[in-house]
């Protein structure tokens, strides 16, 4: 690093496109605080100013090397896919990078894809952690396979115990997978890739691994500790300076390559009771957390066997089929006639059919330089500061629940709760609070990660049922969920504080704000009552630009000073709270009580149920609630289904429904012709009437 590392970091700061941008919201003007970078990252100016300069005007498909632009753009792609393998420790004779569609979800889903043409899924079984986004769980369940889910360690991770106990269940099986997050998106929880990774390869199983949340932040190594990953994908949009850039892959070349074969190989062993002594070892170690390289278990071989052999057999598809890509299409093959056609051998080029994301890929290569102008050792101990400042500033206010294992290493990555007696501030609400009082960009009720949701909110089977049957029956508004930010290296010391300073001042003072805003049932979302609104742009704005045919004018940013706007707008947060507290009337400007909907008795109406204890499924604090509270002082009398782990506060609340009481309220209800299980066998799901 040329530069000392505060220059740099405040460079990135003001770099961001759109950095302090204002906006306006229904309690006037804000400065806009990205507080988001977890679902994507932002542009930045230098970034895109080189791009605009220099790539764009030598600009052509890469489908040509016969014209100077065409033999450029080859020339810069192939460098960035080189540049990008250096990053990830990946090797050139053994590695490959795909440039994929849809961030991680098109590299996993190439992937996925591949293994389809080597082998009949669903005779596989996928070990999958319990961190895992949608993309990397969904798209294994479609195949088939048999999924087993690997508990989290005692302090975060992967418990590797547990880990070991399903592989050695399934160690005759003719495939075996373990696909894990290094880092969690809901609570930036991490996971070393190691011991995981060498326990797996122990069993013959395939590693992956998803850097989607832990890539803009984490070492990347495909061959870490001596051990090397079968495949990773990541979504370069979540970088700074990310937004535009394709997902990537970096898998083995054996498993794209036509000579592919998948087989386990069994290592033989000397005898039987050799084996079952050591597994027992390995079983009776401590199973909570990872511990270190050398306390892993010693290899433990797949021995050779009939059933085995025959499972293998029966799985495995025809070797003809290997250089067939995922996605034919252009750009994939060498020569076609009316009846035969020819795909070319390079594996790259014949997996990336269609037109590139040309400039995505360059890019995607420069967010990975920026990355590494920061310095591995720098980044991860200034993300690590981050972290335990901010979790330690946002526990210290008794209302805030911030969600996950406070004694795991994470990335500053928080998802959280404002607790309100025995209820909850919903989400959608506290996030739309941040934006509108104090321009702060936030995100709820998507995170993607819904296993692992249901496991932080302590929802057993049981629960779980009877919540699906509620969502069937269209009760939307009562999903559970979080509001999540996370916190980025280059943030000034104010704007840290004043994140933390809104998060408390919703956590004291939020309920109160509630009647200000309309609830949709439909979906959860919450606009303000009044008569300004937030104010969005059109896009026939954007339009009218091109067809202008003139650049937009463009205002230099003016210059902020950041503690001085951030103490202006807790100060306009207070004075709107003092009038809410001296004339709630006046303020809330709502219809006559008999008018309003509840939407405890609204739950009740769509489950058929008139229970009493189906209002603690209404979990959150709505308007009704807070007006009682108001005008008589009335505490609400529900206690929320949801319990989050880690909260003293939230251990000490009466105890949850039981099983019994949960069968007794009889809602169980679902649309059996929309819903997919992976539980049973596919005649059984096809009874039952499941996808």
């Amino acid at each position: 690093m040329t530069l000392p590392p505060e220059v740099v970091l405040a460079r990135l700061c003001a770099s961001e496109i759109g950095n302090l941008a204002s906006i306006t919201t229904p309690f006037g003007p804000r400065k806009l605080v990205y507080a988001d970078y977890v679902a994507s990252g932002r542009s930045v100016d230098f970034i895109e100013a080189a791009i605009a300069r220099k790539v764009l005007p030598f600009y052509a498909n890469t489908h040509t090397e016969t014209s100077h632009c065409g033999q450029q753009m080859n020339q810069w792609r192939a460098e960035a896919r080189d540049y990008i393998a250096s990053q990830v420790g990946a090797r050139l004779s053994q590695d490959v990078v795909f440039f994929t569609g849809a961030g991680c979800t098109g590299a996993i889903q190439l992937l996925v894809g591949r293994l389809r043409r080597l082998y009949r899924l669903q005779h596989a079984v996928v070990f999958m952690g319990p961190y895992e986004h949608h993309s990397n769980d969904l798209a294994w369940r479609e195949t088939g396979a048999k999924i087993v889910r690997i508990r989290p360690g005692t302090h975060g991770g992967v418990d590797l115990g547990h880990l070991e106990a399903k592989l050695r269940r399934h160690r005759r099986r003719a495939l075996l997978i373990g696909t894990f997050s290094v880092a969690s998106n809901i609570t930036g929880i991490t996971t070393d890739p190691v011991p995981v990774t060498r326990l797996l390869k122990a069993y013959g199983a395939l590693a992956f691994w998803d850097y989607a949340a832990g890539a803009p932040y984490m070492h990347i190594d495909m061959h870490e500790g001596g051990v090397s990953k079968d495949a990773i994908f990541f979504s370069p949009h979540k970088f700074l300076g990310g937004p535009g850039t394709p997902g990537i892959l970096v898998a083995n070349r054996s498993l794209f390559s036509t000579e592919a074969s998948l087989s386990v190989e069994p290592s033989p062993r000397a005898d039987k009771d050799n084996e079952s002594s050591v597994a027992s070892e390995n079983l009776d170690s401590s199973s909570g957390s990872e511990g270190s390289d050398g306390g892993m278990p010693p290899p433990v071989f797949i021995r050779p066997t009939l059933i085995h052999g025959i499972r293998e057999t029966l799985a495995k598809k025809s070797a003809k089929m290997n250089d067939v890509p995922v996605n034919p299409g252009g750009g994939t093959v060498l020569l076609v006639s009316r009846r035969t056609h020819q795909y070319v051998d390079d594996i790259a080029e014949r997996e990336e059919g269609g037109t590139p994301d040309i400039v995505g890929a360059l890019r995607a290569a420069m967010v990975f330089q920026l990355k590494a102008s920061l310095g591995h050792a720098f980044l991860r101990a200034q993300e690590a500061a981050v972290a335990t400042r901010m979790y330690t500033a946002l526990q210290a206010h008794p209302n805030v629940v911030v969600l996950g294992d406070p004694a795991a290493p994470r990335l500053p990555t928080f998802s959280f709760l404002i607790r309100h007696d025995t209820l909850f501030l919903h989400p959608q609400f506290v996030s739309r609070l941040l934006s509108d009082l104090f321009g702060i960009q936030t995100r709820s009720g998507c995170a993607c990660a819904g296993p692992y949701g249901a496991l932080l909110f302590q929802i057993p089977d049981d629960l779980a049922l009877v919540v699906f049957s509620l969502l069937q029956r269209k009760a939307l508004f009562m999903k559970p969920g979080f509001t999540r930010f996370n916190v980025p290296v280059f943030w000034s010391a104010a704007r840290e504080n004043f994140v933390v300073d809104a998060v408390h001042f919703i956590a004291e003072h939020g309920w109160r704000f509630v009647p200000l805003y309309d609830q949709c049932l439909a979906s959860g979302v919450y606009t303000y009552r009044g008569s300004v609104k937030v104010v969005t742009t059109p896009f026939a704005d954007l339009l009218a630009d091109v067809a202008a045919l003139e650049p937009p004018a463009v205002s230099p940013a003016p210059s902020v000073d950041e503690a001085h706007e951030y103490s202006a707008v807790l100060a306009e947060a207070h004075a709107i709270l003092t009038k809410l507290v001296a004339e709630p009337t006046s303020v809330y400007q709502l219809p006559p009580s008999d008018m309003l909907i509840d939407p405890v008795e609204v739950l009740k109406d769509l489950a058929q149920c008139k229970d009493p204890k189906m209002r603690h499924f209404c979990w959150y604090v709505t308007t009704p609630d807070v007006l009682r509270r108001v005008s008589y002082g009335t505490v609400p009398d529900r206690c929320s289904v949801f319990r989050p782990l880690f909260s003293d506060a939230v251990a000490q609340w009466p105890p949850a429904l039981s099983a019994k009481e949960l069968k007794a309220l009889n809602i169980n209800y679902m649309e059996s012709n929309k819903v997919h299980s992976i539980y049973g066998s596919r005649i059984v799901q096809k009874l039952m009437g499941f996808k």
